[in-house]
């Protein structure tokens, strides 16, 4: 007998649409609001607050996809039903309407990789394996891609993160400072200075003060968009440019693949034949690299020199794996995962070492010309006043 979905997944469906649409509109009316009352100050608040609502539900959904795929893969481990792994995410999740379509599939005898692509779900290289090689989980590495992943997203962080929110929080305060400044200050010292003086130093320093405010509002939303792409790796096809530096999101996805690729190595799994799943799955940057080592297969290179050229392994790297047994060769493919994951933390700790500072000193001297004119103003308000009397 057909399982059939839930009779209340319509209306839930319907609901998470309405949910959806509501939340847009407050945004809109949030982001109008903000920008009419407070112009920048508001521009960087409402970006910070959805860059906070972006990292949860990017993270959230992260590790969903992520247990969705290893409890797949357990499951083949241990010979157990995939459909009622599916019944089980597809009660609550991101994931819940595809996991209902995949586990009616498999119901209705669909082989559990194909029904998985067919219905849109984010497996990756490891889970496509599991379905379709006969590896065991003595024969595994103890779970070393995941381990790897995890270790990758949290190590330097937490760390970084606190440094660029700091940033962004100061530009914040500078905004809500010179906001303060121009709608009590500035029009109090116009006035005075309109009676005892004729100097002029106060549109000065509202030229400064619209200055700084273009100032922290730029330095905060770059800080943002390194935050979203540095650490939380979208757009996911930025952070894997080959021109860029290695990123440890970027590193991790690429240490899951060499991972999977020195698994099916040790089960004797042609590198065309592993490919060809990667061709299967929906992740850009993957496909892209198996193509491209298909493509040098068929032209009659080697399978190191086809790894080489398609940019999993560096030329140098190549010498080593030359004339490897299989075994050889899976563990050089996981040296090099590790090592990537190494260079990639050193990349984004020194891109930070070199960014900080340049940004405080950026501030700074936005912020030093209106401090002195300000002061200078006061205290030739002051004597004017003085002499006044």
């Amino acid at each position: 007998m057909t399982s059939q979905p839930p009779k209340e997944s319509g209306n839930s469906s319907l609901g998470k649409i309405a949910l959806t649409v509501l939340m847009i509109c407050t945004t809109a009316i949030a982001v109008f609001a903000l920008l009419a009352f407070f112009h920048v100050f508001g521009l960087l608040f409402l970006a910070l607050v959805t860059m906070f609502v972006f990292q949860n539900w990017a993270r959230a959904r992260r590790n969903y996809i992520r247990n969705f795929n290893s409890a797949l893969q357990a499951t083949v481990q241990i010979n157990g039903s995939v459909e009622q792994t599916a019944r089980a995410f597809s009660t609550s999740g991101p994931l819940a309407h595809r996991c209902a379509l995949y586990a009616n599939q498999l119901a209705n005898g669909a082989a559990p990789l194909n029904a998985g692509i067919t219905c849109g779900l984010p497996l990756d290289i490891n889970t496509a394996l599991a379905f379709t090689l006969p590896i065991r989980k003595e024969e595994r590495p103890a779970q070393w891609e995941l381990q790897t992943a995890q270790e990758t997203e949290n190590k330097n962080n937490l760390s970084i993160a606190s440094q660029l929110l700091y940033l962004v929080f100061i530009c914040i305060a500078a905004c809500a400072c010179h906001i303060f400044f121009d709608i009590l200050i500035l029009p109090t010292m116009d006035e005075l200075v309109s009676e005892v003086s004729t100097t002029g130093e106060a549109s000065l320093l509202a030229t400064n003060s619209r200055w700084i405010r273009l100032t922290t509002c730029l330095l905060g939303l770059g800080v943002i968009t390194f935050y979203i792409t540095a650490i939380l790796g979208f757009p996911s096809g930025l952070v894997s440019l080959s021109w860029l530096p290695l990123l440890p999101v970027a590193a991790a996805q690429k240490a899951t693949t060499l991972n999977a690729l020195a698994n099916s190595i040790e089960a004797g799994c042609p590198l065309k034949t592993f490919c060809e799943l990667g061709m299967m799955l929906p992740s850009g940057s993957q496909r892209i690299k198996c193509a491209q080592t298909i493509n040098a297969l068929e032209n009659g290179q080697s399978e190191t020199h086809a790894l080489a050229e398609a940019g999993w392994i560096h030329s140098s790297e190549l010498a080593l794996m030359e004339g490897s047994t299989p075994k050889r060769m899976a563990e050089i493919l996981r040296n090099i995962a590790r090592q990537d994951i190494r260079r990639a933390n050193s990349n984004l700790n020194w891109i930070m070492t070199i960014m900080f500072p340049a940004s405080i000193i950026c501030l700074a001297v936005s912020i030093a010309p209106f401090a002195t004119t300000f002061i200078t103003e006061l205290y030739g308000l002051t004597l004017s006043v003085a002499n006044s009397l």
